[in-house]
């Protein structure tokens, strides 16, 4: 005889960069297995690996995981640890000026994604007859790369490298090109001619939140933004309050 299952209820959210609409489910005790185990064992690569996997089931994939820009990533499992453990997540934040640290609550249903005030264009005109088109980067991007060492002297570089989608001048559009070509186009751009391209990430959207706060030992009057899954959890309370 099978045993009785509880029922799960479904929730709605819109994807962040394309709107769409989409259902999902709290994430069960087999998904919160599958994240304890990728973060006992430390690697960051472990961990995207589980946030994909997690979302693949809670949305009964509906998305398309391995395409969705990271930010896209990120609300979603907001949505999902929001539903699943607590709205409230408690993060430490030192005083700017006493370097005390401070412990704050957080309710996660503030949090948002961050769109630029003016439209972004995915199509650079580097000059006034060679352009490129870029696409924003996924969790699979930022884990190939550096094997996930955003902290890497090297890591803007390539994931510049890695998201652009294809070059153009006034004769043809070129979308297939080596690692090795396309590091070398972007390693002999002029200064003036890269700044438009980091300018493009410095302003894509982002999952980010302000915060205020007194610091109760100097008074100081803080003011920070977190931004990423890392600000707005400690280490255990992407699966515990």
């Amino acid at each position: 005889m099978a045993l009785p299952k509880i029922a799960t209820p479904f929730y709605e959210l819109n994807v962040p960069s394309n709107g769409k609409t989409i259902k999902y489910r709290p994430f069960l005790v087999k998904e919160e297995k599958i994240l304890l185990m990728a973060m006992e064992s430390g690697k960051d690569g472990e961990v995207s690996n589980a946030l994909k996997q997690i979302i693949k089931n809670c949305t009964d994939g509906q998305v398309d995981v391995e395409e969705l820009p990271m930010f896209d990533i990120e609300y979603i499992f907001l949505q999902l640890r929001t539903k699943s453990v607590d709205e409230v997540s408690s993060v430490t934040i030192s005083c700017k000026e006493c370097r005390e640290p401070f412990r704050l609550d957080l309710n996660l249903n503030d949090i948002k994604v961050h769109f630029p005030e003016k439209k972004q264009d995915f199509k650079i005109q580097l000059t006034s007859d060679v352009g490129i088109i870029m696409k924003y980067p996924t969790m699979t991007m930022v884990k190939n790369v550096t094997e996930g060492d955003t902290e890497s002297s090297g890591f803007l570089f390539d994931i510049i490298s890695t998201c652009v989608e294809s070059i153009y001048d006034e004769e043809q559009v070129y979308n297939e090109f080596s690692k090795e070509e396309i590091d070398d186009f972007v390693d002999n751009l002029p200064q003036e001619q890269f700044k438009k391209i980091s300018d493009f990430f410095e302003n894509m959207p982002k999952l980010k939140h302000d915060v205020k706060f007194t610091c109760p030992k100097c008074k100081h009057k803080n003011k920070s933004t977190l931004a990423g899954l890392q600000d707005f959890f400690g280490s255990a309370s992407l699966t515990t309050v």
